[in-house]
């Protein structure tokens, strides 16, 4: 998915307008609500997704951001939220592989309690919020779950975490630091086959988005954070594949009915990975003609 709307889970009205958006999925943001108004968006948000139930043609999907493990209410936010059948989790402040797995078997509880399809709950992890996510990522350990559909991260959410002063050096580059768990959480997400997500930009400096935009898409990302609506086109925009990336998709996926059998398989004379053949399935959504995403 190109574009992840953050809606917080105070406003009714705000979380219905999102869904037609343009957002390829919203991300309601329980983190982002203060202290004392935790428990009211919580229900505000169970009770939106009950309404909402099912993702109808043009719609956006809908994921539900919960606290990190490490605040102990990431468990009071599933038992919020499941019973209203979300799209996906995304868990904020990843530290390890262990998280993603912990959460993944939290999910399945939950939806055996509610009667809902095993394995229907998708997860994304925000790996790079956080120090210890960063190391976990360079580190090379496997994030295998097989709910797991991406990895994110936060510029301002990591520049917190280390105590940075700054976002932007004097010529207004990405800091070394920064940059750097940037790098980590996306070679993290290629080496397991997924997409990666790139950290909001802020909101008055369109012509930023647009730079952060390409720069993302040219190094690998396949969609990014927005803060507010008017950013989507210019996010959906830049992110969507270029009629040749869609022609070899087309192609990569045309040769099999079912998933090759071994870890690397040839197409016009290249050799792939499983991953590629994802990737062309991922790029595949938003091929011309197509109305279900």
């Amino acid at each position: 998915m190109r574009s992840w709307l953050l809606v917080p889970g105070l406003d009714s009205p705000t979380l219905t307008d999102s869904l037609r958006s343009g957002a390829d999925a919203v991300v309601i943001d329980l983190p982002a609500s203060l202290p004392e108004r935790k428990d009211e968006a919580r229900g505000i948000t169970a009770d939106f997704l009950k309404a909402r139930k099912t993702r109808t043609s043009g719609q956006a999907a809908c994921f539900v951001q919960i606290h990190g493990f490490s605040s102990n209410l990431a468990e009071r936010d599933l038992d919020a939220v499941m019973a209203g059948a979300p799209d996906g989790i995304v868990l904020s402040a990843t530290r390890s592989a262990a998280d993603i797995q912990r959460l993944d078997v939290m999910i399945s509880v939950r939806e055996a309690m509610h009667g809902l399809p095993e394995g229907e709950t998708g997860i994304v992890a925000m790996l790079g919020d956080t120090a210890e996510g960063i190391i976990a990522a360079a580190s090379g350990r496997a994030f295998d779950s097989p709910r797991l559909l991406g990895l994110a991260w936060s510029m301002p959410g990591l520049a917190a975490d280390l105590g940075a002063e700054r976002l932007h050096d004097a010529e207004g580059r990405m800091t070394d630091a920064l940059r750097f768990g940037r790098t980590a959480m996306h070679m993290a997400a290629a080496a397991a086959g997924i997409a990666a997500i790139d950290s909001p930009s802020g909101l008055l400096q369109p012509d930023r988005l647009q730079r952060d935009c390409r720069e993302a898409k040219a190094d690998g990302f396949e969609g990014k954070f927005a803060l507010h609506p008017a950013q989507l086109p210019i996010i959906n925009a830049l992110f969507s594949p270029t009629m040749e990336e869609i022609d070899t998709a087309r192609k990569i996926v045309g040769r099999f009915s079912a998933p090759p059998s071994g870890p690397l398989f040839a197409a016009d004379g290249s050799v792939l990975a499983q991953k590629d053949l994802a990737r062309a399935r991922r790029f595949l959504q938003y091929a011309p003609g197509r109305n279900d995403r």
